[in-house]
């Protein structure tokens, strides 16, 4: 289930403002498209995450999900970013890079994906932590 997290579980705060991306995946649900069972993400360590397996819809149409690890890309020098972790209607994951800014927003969602969960890439940073 993707959710939006209040502002005190946020690691930033615009991430528990909803936006496109929020409004897309409600959509989705519309669709017969989401997260059927499974597929939760969890920080591991650095920069890699774990996705669970699972069972996603796309239009009605199910697809496994095998899980595994993905590696999330570096951290810009100067500016934050956000990230999207989706599977695609084959069960393929993957993370979708956002464009780092001052005041970043999310990436595009990719047609024929659902997302799985949203990671807030601080500035400069070495390894990110589980609240992101």
């Amino acid at each position: 289930m993707f959710g939006i997290p209040n502002e005190a579980n946020a690691a930033f705060g615009p991430q528990a403002e909803p936006d496109s991306v929020d409004i897309q995946a409600i959509s989705l649900g519309f669709q017969q498209s989401g997260v059927q069972t499974g597929c939760g993400v969890t920080y591991t360590a650095g920069f890699v995450i774990a996705v669970a397996a699972g069972t996603m819809m796309w239009a009605a149409t199910p697809a496994v999900v095998a899980g595994g690890a993905l590696t999330v890309g570096a951290a810009n020098l100067t500016s934050p970013r956000f990230d999207l972790v989706v599977s695609d209607n084959g069960g393929n994951i993957s993370v979708v890079a956002g464009t780092p800014s001052s005041a970043p927003v999310f990436p595009a969602l990719p047609a024929t994906s659902v997302p799985l969960a949203a990671i807030y890439v601080p500035a400069a940073v070495g390894t990110l932590a589980a609240s992101n």
